[in-house]
């Protein structure tokens, strides 16, 4: 197909356009958020289903939009093109780092299956290299000690997480876990953790095991999280939901 090339000053055109949607933008504390709402008369014209959020018009023909949790962030803005392109792309500019996990990961955790094998092998190469330092096979938690030490946790975080899955789902084989994403709609963008899927009384629920890696808390501990697998698995609620991989290898 033939293209174009645009003049100096229509590119000059385009580039603003461009800035100035991605710019035409406020981040708002909920409760500051709150406040102008309430002061501007504020109408709801929309809830969006997919974080749980409700979309006001202010009396300025400020749209804001404001998700359930009174501690996240919301966005003003004042471009309908804008917001709907927040809407159809599925993803808000807060500049919440609680999702900086996900988002810096977005394909291995939309293509977990996919990705399972290769997370496993890349980290079992690394540790390749300090095999002298460490027992054969490997402990879980002695894998997780070198990966501290050597200050790669953080780059290898998610084959851990992956790896301490497949441990239990080998281990408990006939509970016939699965991986599934765990996404939280409190925040504009969800939060999504990857847990371990099971059927209890025709019912799915689920195994936080990334919070019990890399939670509040950090890693538990093999026996920690074993001890937490006796517990009975969590439900999913509205705001909680899980998803399944489609393509489960």
């Amino acid at each position: 197909m033939a293209t174009f090339p645009l003049d100096p000053e229509t590119r000059m055109t385009v580039f603003y356009v461009i800035f100035a949607m991605q710019t035409n933008y406020d981040i708002l504390d909920w409760a500051e958020a709150n406040e102008l709402k309430t002061r501007t008369n504020g109408e709801v014209v929309e809830s969006i289903y997919f974080n749980l959020s409700t979309v006001y018009k202010l009396s300025d023909g400020t749209y804001l939009v404001m998700p359930i949790n009174p501690f996240a962030k919301c966005l003003a803005t004042k471009n309908m093109v804008l917001l709907e392109k927040w809407r159809t792309d599925c993803y808000y500019p807060t500049n919440e780092k609680i999702n900086a996990f996900y988002f810096a990961n977005k394909d291995k955790f939309e293509n977990l299956p996919q990705f399972r094998e290769v997370l496993i092998n890349d980290l079992l190469k690394y540790l390749a290299k300090y095999e002298n330092e460490l027992t054969q096979p490997p402990e879980l938690d002695e894998i997780c000690k070198l990966l501290k030490k050597k200050k790669a946790f953080n780059k290898y975080k998610l084959n851990f997480i992956v790896l301490v899955g497949n441990y239990i789902i080998n281990k408990h084989s006939d509970d016939r876990l699965m991986w599934a994403k765990l996404i939280n709609k409190q925040l504009l963008n969800p939060l999504i953790t990857l847990v371990l899927l099971g059927v209890v009384n025709n019912e799915e629920r689920y195994f936080d095991l990334q919070e019990l890696v890399d939670g509040k808390w950090g890693y538990r501990g093999l026996q920690g999280i074993e001890h937490r697998y006796l517990y009975p698995l969590r439900r999913p609620d509205e705001i909680v939901s899980l998803q399944k991989f489609t393509d489960y290898g």
